[in-house]
């Protein structure tokens, strides 16, 4: 089953009981835009299960920081 929510701003319809993490690709020129990545981490593996654009540096770094809000920055989250 799957559920909508919105972390951020940005709504993200994933599978209920899930592990995600979100990632962003590493900074190299500023004032770039950047997709982050949401991480399907529940079965061992790094499957891609989502895909958002259009964040600056900072926004993306925000919205790392909200997603992945667990004890440290690689627990992220079970949806």
């Amino acid at each position: 089953m799957q559920t909508t929510k919105c972390i951020r701003g940005r709504e993200l319809n994933l599978i209920v009981g899930r592990r995600y993490l979100a990632g962003r690709p590493m900074a190299s020129v500023e004032n770039q835009l950047f997709p982050v990545f949401i991480y399907d981490l529940s079965d061992g593996g790094r499957a891609v299960a989502e895909v958002l654009e259009g964040f600056d540096y900072d926004e993306a770094n925000e919205f790392l920081n909200a997603f992945n809000d667990g004890a440290t920055s690689w627990d992220g989250r079970v949806w």
